[in-house]
């Protein structure tokens, strides 16, 4: 997702904990692209992003 300049990879995951069968996290992080313009390799954080006021 492209959303004011930036690229955004947008998943989930199993990391939520005590959650039972049902321990899906969504998860945003950013994508960045190679010189010649495909996604560079998406590296799943704990933090996600951070947003700046401004």
């Amino acid at each position: 997702m492209d959303f004011k300049g930036k690229s955004y990879y947008i998943y989930h995951n199993g990391a939520l904990k005590d959650g039972g069968s049902y321990r899906r996290s969504v998860c945003i992080d950013y994508l960045h692209y190679n010189p010649d313009g495909t996604m560079k390799r998406v590296v799943m954080t704990s933090e996600g992003v951070q947003h700046i006021a401004g």
